[in-house]
């Protein structure tokens, strides 16, 4: 099985958070082997299993152990919520729509084109 990987999404909207929220956010990068460059990456994938380490980063650098309560004041609503994640976090726009349970959609569509 391939291993589970989110959209740099994810990264991009937390790191721009961080800012607003007056967090070092390159020190928090740093703290997990990473360097802001690589928010610049196109089509950039983290892996699923790095989310521990980032959250222990951020509560680190900050010094706030309720930070995912506080950061998340900085970041914008989705308006799927769940659903917007399950396509955030899958590696394939078919696989997002399997994981969100509508496999029947997933099916009618093909590279390049939605039957």
């Amino acid at each position: 099985m391939a291993e589970m990987t989110d959209s740099g999404v994810l990264l991009r909207m937390a790191y721009k958070a961080m800012v607003k929220a007056g967090i070092d956010a390159d020190a928090v990068l740093a703290e997990v082997g990473l360097d802001k460059s690589i928010l610049q990456v196109p089509d950039l994938r983290t892996p699923h299993d790095a989310q521990e380490w980032f959250w222990q980063a951020l509560e680190k650098v900050s010094g706030d152990e309720h930070i995912g309560l506080h950061l998340g004041e900085h970041i914008p609503v989705y308006k799927g919520q769940v659903l917007e994640y399950l396509f955030l976090s899958s590696p394939t726009f078919g696989e997002g729509l399997k994981r969100a349970g509508l496999s029947a959609l997933a099916v009618r569509c093909r590279p390049g084109r939605i039957v």
